[in-house]
């Protein structure tokens, strides 16, 4: 997502319009964070750094193999980690401490948990294996939720190299232009590979498509294609002429800025929508290859170059500065979150030079990789260990005397969930629970989602306690409403919603109560008429 592409050893040409256009990327995911009016889709910012980064890394693994013959890996990933640790590790620490001041002991528990994980960029296996959708309320609710991304980086970082060397060892003789080729060819398959995956798990398993590598490396393997097609020129006698390249970088702008206008959170992502970012991206990158382009020029204004400088550490702060901000205060509004935006923006600013520029420049660690990844491997496992060391100090406060009453509550089921009277997402049987006198000759009927059943204690006492017999038939985050619905937490339409409404109005009619009580949600996706 973040890569220096100016060194003085490989000799990888600064491009000001790649900085730019990680400016660009990174205003929609701040601006869709913040919830900015007509910036929804922002989140797809994201997808325009995965091009970005696969451009970057492979135009320098590529360039550094046909200079020197070889790939030094140790230096490779002392780079990366004088470039990528500090910053996060810092904004880690200072989340820590501000999440243990103001959240309560029990909500420090799972924030701990997450925590722990982000030193060694794993977050995203995390995520991948629970509940929580990147679009959920309970995921944006984790302050280390945005790391995802990164740890999604890491591990292709992990990948790519030895990838691209392999493919050198491979090319008789070394020559360059047989190289190049073949790990196009490469490239190529693991784009068609990746994004076959990537719409087969969005569709499946929503949550494996989102946030593992394997299903987002074919964001990469285009930006790698970006660079062999546009800076190497060595594909077969592909030229791609000035009227081109204006071409594909105006398409890509529009489709970058399409996408943050389009998109939404009610979509089966990534899957195919996620081809609109991404080729845009593409369109862009592909576009600042030759003299320049007016797309070009607008992308390299000051401002841009400067936000670009700045993307990382901005990327870093912006989630965690919004999400205790607004647990603060929660009715604040925009203004709140222009403040809040604004805030994490100076934050970058002094981090990216009191922190960032001076480790990355460092001459002894320049010197000295091997010295580099010993030593950030010891300050992972402090930042590891110091988030364990809060989970355990959380977890002890939770259960004090003091706070087990407010645990309770935070736990406590209403008694249609402990009764197990809602299945949610897991099965379309409808299971009717009976409340009060069997044989009453008056019957009501509570019917609806969770909001109808937060109803559940104030009509079931006295109704029962006036001879009703009162039943319960209620699905969670399932509408009464007779259309179907996208359910952003499995990634997916909720079909199960829709066959147990229609089995439920049947028993309905059956029972046909005196009274009907029906609770139902305002906040579901739904069109004035529906």
């Amino acid at each position: 997502m973040y890569e220096d592409h100016v060194t003085k050893r490989l000799h990888l040409r600064f491009r000001p319009d790649i900085e730019g256009l990680r400016a660009l990327a990174i205003i929609l995911v701040v601006g869709s964070h913040a919830n900015i009016p007509f910036m929804s889709g922002g989140f797809s910012g994201v997808d325009v750094f995965f091009v970005l980064s696969g451009y970057l890394i492979s135009g320098l693994l590529m360039r550094e193999i046909m200079e020197t013959g070889s790939l030094g890996f140790i230096a490779f990933y002392s780079r990366r980690l004088k470039r990528l640790l500090p910053a996060l590790l810092l904004v880690t620490l200072v989340t820590i401490l501000a999440t243990a001041i103001i959240l309560s002991p029990y909500e420090q528990v799972s924030q701990a948990t997450t925590a722990s994980l982000v030193p060694y960029w794993i977050t995203n296996l995390f995520f991948s294996y629970s509940d929580m959708s990147y679009f959920s309320d309970d995921s944006a609710s984790n302050l280390f939720l945005h790391t995802w991304s990164l740890a999604v980086e890491e591990q292709f970082y992990l990948v790519w190299p030895l990838l691209v060397f392999l493919v050198f060892k491979s090319t008789v003789g070394g020559q360059d232009g047989l190289f190049t080729q073949r790990l196009a060819r490469i490239f190529t398959l693991v784009l068609a590979g990746s994004f076959l995956l990537c719409i087969f798990l969005s569709v499946i398993m929503p949550l494996w498509g989102f946030y593992l590598m394997p299903s987002r490396s074919w964001q990469f393997a285009l930006g790698g294609l970006c660079f062999i097609v546009g800076d190497m020129g060595r594909v077969g006698k592909l030229q791609l002429g000035s009227n081109v390249l204006f071409g594909f970088a105006a398409i890509g702008l529009c489709l970058v800025l399409l996408g943050m206008i389009l998109l939404h959170e009610d979509m089966v992502y990534p899957g195919y929508w996620s081809l609109i970012p991404s080729l845009g991206a593409a369109g862009i990158i592909l576009g600042g290859t030759g003299s320049g382009t007016p797309i070009g020029s607008l992308l390299s204004r000051k401002p841009m170059l400067f936000v670009g400088k700045v993307s990382y550490s901005w990327y870093l702060w912006h989630w965690p500065v919004l999400m205790l901000g607004n647990m603060l205060f929660p009715e604040g509004g925009i203004l709140l979150q222009m403040v809040l935006v604004v805030l994490s923006f100076l934050l970058a600013v002094v981090t990216l030079y009191t922190v960032e520029m001076p480790l990355r420049h460092n001459s002894t660690l320049v010197a000295r990789p091997a010295v580099t990844v010993v030593l950030s491997l010891v300050f992972m496992s402090v930042c590891f260990a110091i988030a364990k060391l809060w989970q355990v100090k959380a977890i002890a406060w939770a259960n004090t005397s003091d706070q087990v009453p407010y645990q309770q509550v935070r736990s406590e089921l209403p008694v249609p969930y402990e009764r197990g009277c809602d299945d949610w997402v897991n099965s379309a049987k409808v299971k009717i629970c009976n409340f009060g006198v069997t044989d009453a000759e008056n019957v009501a009927v509570l019917f609806g989602d969770s909001i109808a059943v937060q109803w559940f204690a104030g009509l079931a006492i006295p109704l029962t306690l006036d001879n009703w017999q009162f039943y319960v038939i209620t699905k969670s985050a399932c509408p009464i409403v007779d259309e179907p619905i996208f359910y952003s937490r499995i990634g997916q339409e909720y079909k199960i919603c829709e066959e147990w409404r229609n089995a439920a109005i049947e028993q309905l009619q059956e029972i046909n109560p005196d009274i009907l009580f029906v609770g139902s949600a305002s906040a579901y996706a739904y069109a004035p008429g529906q």
